[in-house]
């Protein structure tokens, strides 16, 4: 499954060459959106910078969401993280990530609906 991991993110676009690709039009809107959330989920996790963290929530609310790619990435940092660890043996820095990776996975249902 790391394998896949790897293959999945070599094959996506840098954030600056999916804007450039963009506006010339030789990417769809999709693949776009997809580049954006891989970008903040890149400064979140490996350059610990809080607003990736902000925009992923931020593309959670929107109405596609948080592409499957990514919902599958934060699962498997959930798995690789905290497999076999009580929350009671965490830091708090480490239950705090835990729970924002939780949140981010978490679906708000319409109450109207």
């Amino acid at each position: 499954m790391t394998q896949n991991y790897i293959e999945v993110r070599n094959k996506t676009l840098s954030l600056d060459a999916a804007i450039q690709a963009r506006e010339r039009g030789e990417i769809s809107q999709d693949r776009y959106i997809e580049a954006q959330q891989w970008n903040s989920w890149h400064k979140w996790v490996d350059l610990r910078q809080e607003t990736g963290w902000h925009e992923l929530q931020a593309h959670k609310s929107h109405e596609i969401g948080l592409l499957p790619a990514i919902r599958v990435v934060i699962e498997m940092e959930l798995a690789r993280v905290f497999r076999g660890k009580l929350d009671a043996d965490l830091s708090q820095q480490e239950r705090d990530f835990k729970q924002r990776l939780i949140s981010l996975l978490e679906i708000k249902f319409n109450k109207n609906i």
